[in-house]
Parts: C-alpha cells; structure tokens; sequence
C-alpha cells in the first residue's frame, strides 16, 4: 500500500471552517482551529496505520 491509502484522513477547508474528512468524503471533525485540525488527522492516520498493520501481521502468521 502506498502512503496515500495508509494516510486517507486529510483536511479540508470550507468557509473558514476546517475539516477532517475521510477517503469516502465523509466529515469526522469540523473546526475553526486548523492546528486542531491537523492533530485529530495525525492521531487518526496512526490509528489508522497501527490497526492496519496489526491485521496485516495477524493474517500472515495465521
């Protein structure tokens, strides 16, 4: 998987206001505060990451 498919939390910014929108265009967090923002896209996109590889180990030693 390319880093793309392992970060798919972005920001997006729609009349002064910052959002946190998934690959499916889906709104989890809507703020005025970009620095907000981009922390609940960090902690998303580890989740995320760390969630991914567990599964990915647990599937190969299965």
């Amino acid at each position: 998987m390319n880093d793309e498919q392992l970060s798919p939390f972005v920001m997006s910014t729609q009349e002064g206001k910052y959002q946190v929108i998934d690959g499916n265009e889906q709104t989890w967090l809507e703020t005025s505060s970009e620095m907000t923002a981009q922390h609940y896209i960090d902690l998303l996109n580890k989740a995320f990451k760390s969630g991914f590889k567990t599964g990915f180990r647990k599937a190969r030693s299965g």
